[in-house]
């Protein structure tokens, strides 16, 4: 079965990479999430910011996992084992999203297969995901696109058939944001239960804080102007609309 997400997995960015960042710290986010012994987790992009702050965070919520990162570059590899701790025994895998071969035989044998490796914008197939399905592989992805993720669902009978979970859309947006969002309706929809004092939210707006470009990262860029040539898909009195990429744009003088 596929399904969209409800919930993330965490996504812990470092702020600098020039010195190790420091332990991400499980119990104080409030996570408490145990593997068994001797799991093997695959993280497809492993390489890059994301791929590795990901594996960073699940190798704090479950030391005893084994975590392989994925990608093209060994140096990509060596630098992210260097610059979170936690992946110091990580080990590498190259593959290539386009090569099905390398990427079933990175796969294969794993308990979970996490893809970070984006931008998923435009993408005309779904590669990890059908390699997971084909080697029988949990699998879950951080997809921020909407086409990817229809392209994903409509796999959900295969992923059925071959007997694995496999979740969509996890990332930051628009995985936790409306994960966030949903949360924020339920509370006040509680208080006004209790108390009936708050009012029915009619809105929601949400605002993405990205510092800078220097030191970014090129596929986070790449996906950010992807995005700004996309049109959206909007609900309005609960019913979807297409809307122009950058409307409504506000501007906040600080």
């Amino acid at each position: 079965m596929l399904t969209n997400v409800a919930k993330g997995l965490p996504q812990l960015r470092s702020q600098s990479f020039t010195t190790r960042p420091r332990s991400l710290n499980a119990h104080r986010a409030g996570l408490n999430v145990r593997c068994a012994a001797g799991k093997k987790v695959v993280v497809v992009g492993g390489t890059g910011r994301v791929g590795s702050s990901t594996a960073a965070a699940l190798k704090a919520l479950d030391p005893d996992i084994q975590i392989t990162l994925a990608g093209r570059s060994r140096e990509h590899f060596e630098t992210a084992k260097s610059n979170w701790e936690g992946l110091e025994h990580a080990v590498f895998s190259q593959c290539e999203l386009s090569d099905a071969d390398s990427l079933m035989k990175t796969i294969d044998g794993a308990d979970l297969v996490v893809h970070t490796a984006g931008p998923f914008q435009r993408k005309k197939t779904c590669a990890v995901l059908e390699a997971a399905i084909a080697t029988k592989t949990p699998y879950i992805d951080v997809c921020d696109d909407m086409e990817y993720s229809k392209m994903a669902k409509a796999l959900s009978p295969s992923a059925e058939a071959a007997g694995i979970p496999a979740i969509t859309t996890t990332g930051i947006y628009p995985g936790v944001s409306n994960v966030m969002a949903a949360e924020m309706v339920a509370a006040v929809k509680k208080t006004q239960d209790g108390e009936g004092t708050v009012p029915t939210p009619e809105k929601l707006e949400f605002s993405y804080f990205t510092p800078g470009s220097g030191g970014l990262g090129p596929t986070i860029l790449e996906t950010s102007f992807l995005l700004c040539g996309e049109e959206v898909t909007a609900f309005k009195d609960g019913k979807a609309i297409t809307v122009k990429p950058g409307s409504y744009r506000k501007v906040q003088l600080l």
